[in-house]
């Protein structure tokens, strides 16, 4: 048996990271408001304004709007695209022409990541875990945050590229051999 072989044998599950993320909501929106009012409440109280503590009433309403928004977090599992989709991504995205970090790589880093990071995306519901298709990754990155939005190309740029030179290397010190290999 080849050792190409042999270690294809050996082939673990993909990897993957599990992400955080928390869909904007008119609940989210409403407590950040009344986040905002409560803290007016409080400061007109310590300056003698007013004696009544409205902020009870509206940190009792953040409360439930809390309990609301427990829904707007989901957990998305990014998975590690396998080479040759990979390489199939990569060569479908140019690298910008200003971009020094894209003329670094040789592809649009932020296309790139977000398209391996949809390809193969899950939704994790405790034990349940479904597919994402394509429309509806698409629909999350426009309902979530730029931080979370952030967070799910920055697992797809470890699971494809940076874990991978990190191990490439690492084993290339462990043999003595350079981990890349040229050509003669």
């Amino acid at each position: 048996m080849s050792k190409i072989k042999a270690a294809l044998s050996n082939v673990p599950d993909a990897n993957y990271i599990d992400v955080t993320v928390t869909i904007e909501s008119v609940s989210s929106n409403e407590i950040e408001r009344l986040t905002a009012e409560a803290i007016k409440a409080e400061k007109a109280v310590e300056k003698n304004i007013t004696d009544s503590p409205a902020s009870a009433g509206i940190l009792a309403r953040i409360d439930e709007l809390r309990e609301q928004t427990k829904n707007d977090q989901h957990t998305v599992r990014i998975t590690r695209a396998p080479g040759d989709v990979w390489t199939d991504i990569v060569s479908a995205h140019l690298p910008r022409k200003d971009n020094v970090l894209d003329k670094a790589y040789g592809f649009n880093m932020d296309a790139v990541c977000r398209a391996a990071a949809a390809y193969g995306a899950l939704e994790i519901d405790g034990d349940e875990t479904a597919s994402i298709d394509l429309e509806t990754f698409t629909g999350l990155l426009k309902a979530i945050s730029g931080f979370d939005a952030s967070k799910i190309v920055d697992a797809a740029f470890t699971l494809n590229i940076y874990g991978p030179k990190v191990r490439s290397e690492a084993l290339g010190k462990a043999f003595g051999v350079a981990a890349n290999s040229e050509l003669n």
